[in-house]
């Protein structure tokens, strides 16, 4: 009798602890979907002006040896985009994938593989470019360049994303307001 209620008791724990580390359809959405926001709020050619404006204002904060500090635009690249968008990536690396989640999975994460070799080459060229203090006429060009050779990529690898994240919403009851 007592191995019975031991074995009914450890069940019951390891019951409760698989089910604690089941990811929700929520929870796959929000890691796959709603953090590529912080990708889609800087891909643009804004984005630069912003940065160049903080450059001009010496405004450009970077985290150094526990303080904040003045930096250089490619510090700050790295610290507000490149290191963000890597722990997305790692994030959506870490999922549980099955055949739910499997196309949301891997979608999001070829966004995020994309986005990121975009950031640390081309963005870091240009975040160079604007340390160096190069005219804005050429810096301008070149970020003109960028666009026009990745937008078509990112587009139809976002526009994946969201098509897939829809259905995915859509079929575990999800809301979901793409933009």
């Amino acid at each position: 009798m007592k191995t019975i209620i031991k074995l009914l008791l450890l069940s019951l724990i390891l019951f409760t602890v698989v089910s604690c580390n089941h990811t929700s359809p929520q929870k796959h959405l929000e890691i796959t979907v709603l953090n590529t926001n912080i990708i889609t709020g800087k891909y643009n050619s804004k984005y630069f002006n912003e940065i160049r404006e903080l450059k001009r204002n010496n405004r450009l904060l970077v985290l150094e040896s526990g303080q904040l500090e003045n930096g250089t635009v490619k510090a700050y690249l790295d610290q507000n985009l490149i290191q963000p968008t890597n722990t997305a990536l790692k994030k959506v690396q870490t999922l549980e994938v099955n055949t739910d989640t499997e196309n949301l999975i891997a979608a999001s994460e070829d966004f995020l593989i994309y986005c990121k070799q975009i950031f640390e080459k081309d963005y870091i060229e240009i975040a160079q470019m604007i340390d160096a203090d190069e005219p804005e006429p050429i810096v301008d060009a070149a970020i003109e360049r960028m666009f026009q050779i990745h937008d078509p990529a990112f587009l139809k690898k976002l526009n994946h994303l969201d098509e897939i994240a829809i259905r995915y919403a859509e079929k575990h009851d999800i809301p979901l307001q793409i933009l």
